[in-house]
Formats: structure tokens, C-alpha cells, sequence
């Protein structure tokens, strides 16, 4: 499965939709290349909000979450459960257990830092994803 998080912005003399940057540009190149003939894409889009985080990004590391799971044979809340422990996306509680932080409640940052962090785990147990 081929994940790729491009952005897009609005073309006013086609309105259409066309990549963000070259960067975004030379990504949906390369998405398009890996993909089978008559394939079908699913795509999440989202109003960008500059402060906050994005749906995209709260799609972003479920989906890496789950190609996670299925590539390595663990279930999605062992995989869930490591990323947050390993972006620190918990408190202890009083009992010294450990109070997982919801995806919805982090910010921008706790969740790049959540799909950095789903990148090294695939990169560690040698499954590479993008």
C-alpha cells in the first residue's frame, strides 16, 4: 500500500486542484508511478489550518498505524499503544500506570512527532513506508 501526503492548492483559472510545490509535485509524480494500471485512489482532503493540526495528519499516522499492524503481524492497538509511548504521548498516572493521550487531543507537533515516530518503528523492524 502507497501513502503519500501531498498538498494542493486551488488553480482559480481551471479551478482545479494542482500540487502546492515543486516538493508536492515531484511527490504526486512519484505516487502516480508506483500505482497499477485502473487502480483506484482514496483521498482525505482538508482545509489546512496553519496553528492547528490538520484531519490529514490525524489520517496520516492511522494509516501508518495500520500498514504498521498489517506488515508486522501486531494488532493496530500494540502498534497505537508503542507510538505513543515512544512520542511520549502519555502521562503517568498516581497508580504509575501509563494515560495514553488520544490522537484527536495532541497538536500539530505531538502528531508529526506520532508519524516520525511510526516511520522509525517500520525503519527499525525493516519495513519501509512513505
Amino acid at each position: 500500500m502507497s501513502n503519500a501526503v501531498i498538498k494542493f492548492k486551488l488553480d482559480p483559472s481551471t479551478n482545479g486542484l494542482i500540487p502546492a510545490s515543486i516538493a508536492d509535485e515531484k511527490r504526486l509524480t512519484l505516487f502516480k508511478k508506483q500505482l497499477p494500471a485502473d487502480s483506484l485512489v482514496d483521498a482525505y482532503l482538508t482545509l489546512e489550518m496553519p496553528s492547528d493540526k490538520t484531519l490529514g495528519q490525524l489520517a496520516k499516522v492511522h494509516a501508518l498505524i495500520k500498514e504498521l499492524a498489517n506488515g508486522t503481524g501486531h494488532s493496530i492497538n500494540e502498534i497505537k499503544t508503542e507510538v505513543k509511548r515512544k512520542a511520549g504521548l502519555f502521562t503517568i498516572t498516581e497508580t504509575s500506570s501509563y494515560d495514553y493521550k488520544s490522537f484527536r487531543e495532541c497538536s500539530k507537533s505531538e502528531l508529526s512527532k506520532a508519524i516520525e515516530t511510526c516511520l522509525e518503528i517500520g525503519h527499525m523492524l525493516g519495513y519501509y513506508m512513505d
